[in-house]
């Protein structure tokens, strides 16, 4: 599998030394049945080998189903033939409320303004 944008966001938050949940989880063998049948690896290219491939940044402790901004590059995620990533929660999405898409630069620049913010509130 070639790098993705979500792999290299990877490298870089932990470069940072900035929390993030990491879930990867790979297509199981009965499932690339069907998302092979449906010409899953010509609409996603690698990401077709990912059932959930995801890091969630700034999970809620009083409410874990929500979350500051997660991205995902897996089977049926936007952008993800182009090895971008899509992104959700409170920063990922447009005023609209709808998912963006973008490179690894954009999505931890987007965490890393939020953690060194929530970081000088603590001091």
């Amino acid at each position: 599998m070639s790098e993705n944008e979500l792999d290299r966001l990877r490298v870089m938050l932990r470069r940072e030394g900035i929390p993030f949940e990491n879930i990867m989880e790979p297509m199981r063998e009965d499932r690339k049945m069907w998302s092979s049948a449906s010409k899953g690896r010509d609409l996603y290219g690698d990401a077709a080998e990912w059932y959930r491939n995801q890091i969630v940044y700034g999970r809620d402790e009083k409410h874990p189903d929500k979350w500051l901004f997660d991205g995902i590059w897996q089977y049926g995620s936007y952008g993800a033939k182009h090895g971008l990533i899509e992104t959700y929660g409170k920063l990922g999405v447009d005023s609209k409320f709808n998912p963006q898409v973008m490179t690894a630069e954009e999505a931890f620049e987007i965490i890393r303004a939020d953690w060194e913010k929530r970081r000088a509130k603590r001091k």
